[in-house]
């Protein structure tokens, strides 16, 4: 029995060369400000968040939180690798005219994938408390509750840049600032804020706010038919062979990134954890603004290569990098210029020891070295060469599990910052090098 397709509207037409010149510009502009605006606010409310925590928590705690997080993270790679970004690609493609059918098979993808992630964090939450301490169990025991509600978050903002409604996901974002702040307030008055319960409160946050955008926006049938181009097992088959260099290829990434956070508290404790998370903090806005662009971007660029090919992906790669670079460079000067005074008042001056010049420049060069790395990486993917993507990323892995970890040994957090470029530009090179022989 076949499914009906889904009818899209097209958007009215205006006559004349400035009617013309609107309709094309305009919703492009539209949907890319929705999608600044949604990820402004997913963003901003993570950076709210994480300032919070670090005035209103013992370093220590505070520590606890971003390490348990971390690992977090690693799970959520996968489960990205695994549902959400092939999701983003055919969902896209081959499945744009069932779009809603293909979607309630992702969403018992996600109860059952985020169970899994859920029950591997609470066996780290276990090992953590007998062989490391009650404090750094308790902050992964919050991750693994949180696990299923926090992942939703991701769930529930793919589906609508895939139906180019990005502002619509960024309501989501508005309910997620709201009660994510509101409730961290809550529990910082009530005196019983520590990791486990932040933690727990930004999940309940997500699940509010993805409640709401699947109810309203998203509308996935739930109720399966049978359907020859969406049969489970096809569909499980495809999203394994999409994921299968990906998964390799996000985790190599989770390294490149979160090594440091994991490994901090070995080397000084976890109040080097929270220290560096404190300053990356103001690289955050900046980073999650390029990877709102990029969400909108990734379907973009498999539409340009599938219809019109290489030259076509050339011209959206060129006005991404100069978009996202340009904005970048703007926002490492205001980091360098106004990063020791805002650190100083955010944080009430406990980490003002570790604002330096060079770990105030280097950190302001994150964004920029990044912008390069996820284009490129996002146009390898749209090629459909998961395989290259994946390659690209080893050497960056590499360099952060051994010159990164001497330069933090050595250096501290300038010499993570600086890892963090390093790898960066590596990956970049290699990845220039493999797309330039693509067909």
């Amino acid at each position: 029995m076949d499914l009906k397709t889904e009818t899209i509207e097209e958007p009215r037409t205006r006559s004349g060369f400035w009617g013309k010149l609107i309709d094309r510009y305009g919703s492009i502009t539209g949907k890319l400000s929705g999608a600044v605006v949604d990820q402004a606010l997913f963003g901003g409310s993570n950076f709210i968040l994480n300032v919070l925590l670090a005035r209103w928590m013992e370093p220590s705690q505070y520590g606890a939180f971003v390490v348990a997080y971390s690992w977090f993270l690693l799970p959520q790679n996968f489960y990205d690798a695994l549902l959400i970004e092939p999701m983003s690609i055919f969902g896209s493609g081959r499945y744009f005219k069932k779009l809603r059918y293909y979607l309630g098979y992702i969403y018992y993808g996600h109860m059952g994938i985020s169970l899994v992630g859920a029950l591997v964090l609470a066996i780290g939450a276990i090992f953590s408390h007998v062989v490391d301490s009650a404090l750094m169990g308790t902050a992964l025991l919050g991750v693994a509750v949180a696990t299923p509600m926090m992942l939703s978050r991701w769930l529930t903002r793919q589906p609508l840049y895939v139906m180019t409604q990005p502002h619509h996901s960024a309501l989501g974002g508005a309910i997620y600032l709201v009660l994510s702040t509101a409730s961290i307030w809550v529990l910082y008055q009530l005196d019983i804020l520590d990791p486990f319960t932040a933690i727990l409160a930004n999940g309940l946050a997500n699940l509010a706010s993805s409640i709401f955008l699947t109810l309203r926006f998203i509308k996935p049938v739930l109720r399966l038919k049978k359907d020859e181009d969406l049969a489970p097992r096809k569909l499980i088959r495809e999203h394994l062979g999409y994921a299968r260099w990906s998964i390799l290829s996000r985790g190599l990434s989770w390294i490149s990134i979160n090594i440091y956070y994991v490994m901090l508290p070995v080397i000084v404790g976890l109040g080097g954890s929270a220290a560096l998370r404190a300053l990356m903090n103001f690289s955050m806005p900046m980073s999650m603004a390029i990877a709102a662009v990029l969400t909108l971007l990734l379907p973009m660029f498999v539409r340009a290569y599938e219809n019109e090919g290489k030259a076509s992906l050339n011209g959206k790669i060129r006005m991404a990098l100069g978009l996202m670079v340009g904005g970048s460079l703007v926002y490492l000067v205001a980091v360098v210029l106004f990063g020791g005074l805002a650190a100083n008042q955010l944080y009430r001056g406990q980490f003002d020891d570790f604002v330096t010049l060079p770990v105030l420049v280097t950190l302001g060069l994150i964004p920029v070295t990044t912008s390069f790395n996820i284009v490129m990486d996002a146009a390898l993917r749209s090629m459909g060469h998961i395989k290259l993507a994946f390659i690209s990323q080893i050497a960056s892995a590499v360099l952060a599990l051994t010159a990164g970890l001497l330069l933090m040994s050595t250096l501290g957090l300038l010499g993570v910052t600086l890892s963090m470029n390093l790898t960066a530009l590596v990956t970049v090179a290699i990845q220039w090098s493999i797309y330039r022989r693509l067909q």
